[in-house]
């Protein structure tokens, strides 16, 4: 696309994101700069002014879209669509553990049998609380994104960049030492939630930036030996990225000491991770805190396997995504990128590397300041990546629930079968009852045939 545009030095430049990108020069680009009226103060590179010429001329075009906008868009989308989704699943849920009951209430033995059979395969301990289990599950709307890193790797400032809002400190020297749940709300205010369950919940509204600091932050290294009195810092926004329902769960860093490791290991065992995302320092030799990172993957591995064996969701580590961040300090960027790569492939499980994004959270938190609509390609990219995490988590939530719920209809019904052809013709007063349990499953089956092929098309789409 091109334009002709006229500049205070009575020339015409014909501009076009060809032309841009062609730049060879200084003098070129402040004559483009002229034309477009962008002021390329505190720019040194001559990428960096390209990068802020292209985002100007983008968004003179008819029709432009604030990146950041589109993409919060398109996950309220997925919000609706997961939503309708959840339903279906939650009426199937309860459908099911009704008929359940129904069948056990008409017979003293049928039901206990097929429970045992499903014991007996593995498939559910208790199938009273499985169902509890999977409707609580199922019921959570909030998709919680676990945001860990390296120390100095400014897990902060990157908060601050996809929040829109300096609402963590960034500074050096200070690190997070409680778990901080950012999520929606139409006003700013924060909840204090302490370990002490008689201890009631401290409430602030309007909070500043100076509370924040003192409620999260610890500078002093000694005290940060021990665990603090705060189980958990709730902090509400009205941040368009959160409207989507992900909440952003920032960490204190792994494996810095055993009081923090607690922390850490608390939260992932009392909630609900559906993704993460984990900040490297890639201007420190490009190298992986590989130590720190294989920490935090045995915890999470060993929280989650047991939900597996209660029969809950589990987190998957393809919904993972990697930030190297500092990249505009990185000097032999191939061969950092590389680097990371290679050592990120012998410790994720599932690693892909489409998953990792390189980024300059300062460079992009600049532009944005300069002009809200000046997103930067780098910064596009780690959207497009925690837009395509939430959109994949909130499906495999939904599948892990489909296939518990098909798994359980069609072994039911193949032992409530088995059992029928087994019973004494004469005992007719069994044979009723069985019967009519009997009838009772293939009525559900029946009626859950649509609502599974109705959540398997959705989830293929």
């Amino acid at each position: 696309m091109a334009g002709t545009l006229e500049g205070s030095s009575e020339k015409s430049i014909d501009i076009s994101f060809k032309i841009i990108q062609e730049i060879e020069d200084f003098s070129e680009a402040f004559d483009i700069s002229e034309n477009l009226d962008v002021d390329l103060g505190g720019l040194e590179e001559l990428e960096e002014m390209k990068e802020r010429l292209m985002m100007e001329f983008q968004k003179c075009q008819p029709g432009f879209i604030n990146y950041k906008e589109k993409i919060c868009r398109e996950m309220k989308d997925y919000k609706r669509d997961d939503n309708n989704k959840r339903g279906k699943l939650h009426d199937l849920l309860t459908q099911t553990k009704t008929k359940f009951s129904i069948a056990d209430a008409n017979s003293s033995e049928g039901i206990s049998v097929i429970e045992k059979a499903l014991k007996t395969e593995g498939f559910v301990k208790n199938l009273g609380d499985e169902f509890c289990s999977r409707q609580e599950t199922i019921e959570k709307g909030e998709c919680c994104i676990v945001v860990a890193g390296e120390t100095s790797a400014g897990k902060s400032l990157f908060l601050n960049l996809i929040l829109g809002e300096d609402i963590l400190t960034s500074k050096h020297g200070s690190c997070t030492s409680v778990i901080t749940r950012l999520s929606y709300g139409k006003t700013k205010h924060a909840r204090v939630i302490y370990h002490d369950k008689n201890r009631p919940d401290d409430i602030y509204d309007n909070i500043d930036h100076g509370e924040i600091h003192k409620l999260v932050y610890e500078e002093n290294l000694d005290k940060r030996e021990n665990t603090s009195d705060i189980k958990e810092v709730q902090i509400f926004l009205p941040a368009k990225l959160l409207e989507s329902g992900m909440v952003l769960i920032d960490t204190p860093g792994i494996g810095e000491n055993d009081g923090m490791d607690v922390v850490v290991e608390k939260f992932v065992d009392e909630n609900q991770v559906t993704g993460f995302i984990y900040m490297i320092k890639s201007d420190n030799g490009g190298g992986v805190d590989e130590d720190r990172l294989v920490k935090l993957m045995k915890i999470i591995l060993q929280k989650e396997k047991t939900k597996e064996e209660k029969g809950t969701f589990r987190f998957d580590p393809s919904c993972a995504m990697f930030i190297c961040n500092h990249w505009d300090r990185v000097n032999e960027k191939d061969k950092v990128y590389k680097h990371i790569v290679d050592r990120l492939h012998k410790i994720w499980p599932k690693f892909d590397e489409e998953k990792v994004k390189t980024i300059s959270s300062y460079n992009a938190k600049t532009e944005m300041e300069r002009d809200q609509d000046y997103i930067t390609p780098d910064f596009q990219d780690v959207l497009n990546i925690l837009r395509n995490i939430y959109s994949q988590a909130l499906n495999e939530r939904v599948k892990v629930t489909y296939k518990w719920m098909k798994t359980l209809l069609l072994r039911s019904v193949h032992h409530m079968t088995t059992m029928v052809k087994q019973l004494n013709c004469s005992d007719d007063k069994m044979m009723n009852k069985m019967k009519e349990a009997n009838e009772n499953f293939e009525k559900l089956k029946n009626e859950s045939v649509d609502v599974i092929t109705s959540l398997r098309d959705m989830i293929n789409e």
